[in-house]
């Protein structure tokens, strides 16, 4: 069910149980084959398959589209807010949604910007509402461990527009993709082994670079040329069952034996 699509009396009818969906995403550069709307895309298509399998099991908010990319302002065409104004408004928006007895949040994250941000925005949320559940799920966080094995052990490191989010395009929209360009030179920027990471290995210590200095120019961190729209729809399986167990544990309220 999406938010916007129901009635006030509809939505009043609603089981207060049923857990709301708010996808967080971002408008910004993904190097030359993937367009600006690349990760609110992602997390929209997720959400829109997650609710054609569930139905009335969730209840969908509208997306905020636009998040955090200071980092990738030396490229056109990239959006941001401030991390301040983004907390706000999307608490805000929780906050709301909350107010009308709804117990179950998950704020779903498709930009790995608005990670740091969205913490702090479940933290504050939470603190106000104890008696609901609030979760934070980042899609490639989600299923770290599926990630892995469909890329295998000797994958390079892939943090954007690489192997992951352009198979996912190539799945969900696979007219938005442009030519990949291929035989791309490595890219040897100034950072140090231990601030090195990418989408499913953390780094040891974090040293800020924006993404035109991470990327020698060319906005893309990863390779492309190894995407496959089967790779992509292979993600949105395990994407899917993630959350659809997320789901069902929040409606049952069900805990794992080992949760304390």
């Amino acid at each position: 069910m999406r938010w916007q699509d129901l009635t006030t009396r509809e939505l009043a009818a609603v089981d207060r149980d049923t857990p709301l969906f708010l996808s967080i995403g971002a408008v910004e550069q993904h190097g030359p084959h993937l367009p600006l709307a690349t990760d609110s895309l992602i997390g929209a298509y997720f959400l829109d398959a997650l609710d054609r399998r569930l139905g009335r099991d969730i209840l969908v908010l509208p997306q905020v589209s636009i998040g955090c990319s200071h980092h990738h302002m030396d490229f056109a065409g990239t959006l941001t807010v401030s991390h301040a104004a983004f907390q706000a408004y999307v608490s805000d928006i929780l906050h709301s949604a909350l107010m009308h007895g709804f117990r179950n949040v998950i704020l779903f994250n498709s930009h790995a910007g608005n990670q740091a941000v969205a913490n702090l925005i479940i933290e504050g949320v939470g603190s106000v509402h104890p008696d609901c559940r609030i979760v934070l799920a980042g899609w490639w966080l989600l299923v770290a461990p599926e990630l892995r094995r469909l890329r295998g052990p000797d994958a390079a490191r892939d943090s954007h527009a690489g192997d992951l989010e352009t198979s996912i395009v190539l799945h969900a929209a696979p007219d938005a993709v442009r030519p990949i360009e291929k035989d791309t030179p490595p890219c040897h920027h100034h950072g140090f082994d231990w601030s090195a990471g990418d989408l499913l290995t953390a780094e040891r210590a974090t040293l800020y670079s924006s993404m035109q200095t991470r990327t020698c120019g060319s906005g893309v961190a990863g390779d492309p040329s190894l995407a496959t729209a089967a790779k992509g729809e292979a993600i949105t399986g395990y994407v899917l069952d993630a959350l659809t167990g997320i789901v069902a544990d929040l409606r049952t309220g069900r805990r794992s034996p080992d949760a304390g």
